[in-house]
Formats: C-alpha cells, structure tokens, sequence
C-alpha cells in the first residue's frame, strides 16, 4: 500500500509540475482584462452566440473590446484595452488550438503593446519572448470608429 501511495504522490507531482504555464498565462491575462474592465457602467454585446464579442462602456466610452471566434480547430479571443481617448494600449490575442484541422496543435499568447510597438509571445517553448512585428500589429489594429457605429446597433439588440 505504501509503495502504491508513494507511485500515486510522485504521479501527482509529475502532473502538476508539467501543468501547462501557457494554461496558466493565460488565466492571468484574462484576469487582467477583468481587472481592467471592472469599472465599465455597461456592457454590450453584438448578440451572436458562437462567436461574441463585447463592448466594455465607461462614461459612454468604450474601455475595452473582447472577441471570440471559434473556429473548427479551436478557439481565438481577442482583447482590447483602450485608453480615455478610446486609443488602443494594448492587445491580447491568444490562440488556443486544440484539433488538427488548423495544421498543428498549439497554444500560444500575443500581448501587442501598442504604443511600444513591441510583441511579447508566450507559448511552450517562448515565454515573454519580445519580438517587433509590424505586420502583426496592423493586422490586428481594429478600426475604433467603425466599432462605435456598430455598438450603438448593438443598444437595440
């Protein structure tokens, strides 16, 4: 029995040490985000179930903007924090695919800091790694303006 126990504790603690920092990172950043948004006086949302996104209102200014897409092969969730000005600080876009319709299965976090123009990547085997991408910055800039215009289509939703 004590041979048996001794094999379950060392299995436990294999387990918890090759526990997914990924997993892990992303919890945080999604706190963050509700951090981050906590003092929103409403949130709105587009009404499309599979694939959500959310308008965070302080004031009558949007703070920050969420979207969940889901494709075949997994999930991706895009957030937005934007300062007073509505002015895009940062970006968390993390990227979790779980099938291999996509091409390969990974995980993988991209913290884009706007006015930094820099890009810190989490994944297995990067973690923090800091890269400057311009191309990935600009594809995933969102048109703020055009976003207002559909929010308040969202009020009447």
């Amino acid at each position: 029995m004590k041979r048996f126990a001794r094999i379950t504790l060392i299995f436990i603690l294999f387990i918890s040490m090759s526990c997914d920092s990924i997993f892990l990172q992303s919890r945080e950043f999604e706190k963050e985000f509700k951090i981050f948004t906590s003092e929103s006086d409403s949130v709105l949302h587009d009404g499309d179930f599979l694939h959500p996104s959310y308008a965070y209102m302080k004031n009558g200014k949007i703070i920050g903007m969420e979207f969940n897409s889901n494709p075949e092969c997994g999930k991706i969730t895009r957030r937005y924090f934007l300062d007073e000005e509505e002015k895009i600080n940062k970006i968390i876009l993390e990227k979790d695919y779980w099938s291999e319709h996509c091409g390969a299965l990974f995980d993988s976090i991209f913290v884009i800091e706007i006015p930094a123009k820099r890009i810190k990547i989490y994944s297995k085997s990067t973690f923090g790694k800091i890269i400057k991408d311009s191309n990935i910055i600009q594809n995933e800039q969102i048109n703020i303006v055009k976003y207002n215009e559909e929010i308040q289509k969202w009020h009447t939703k």
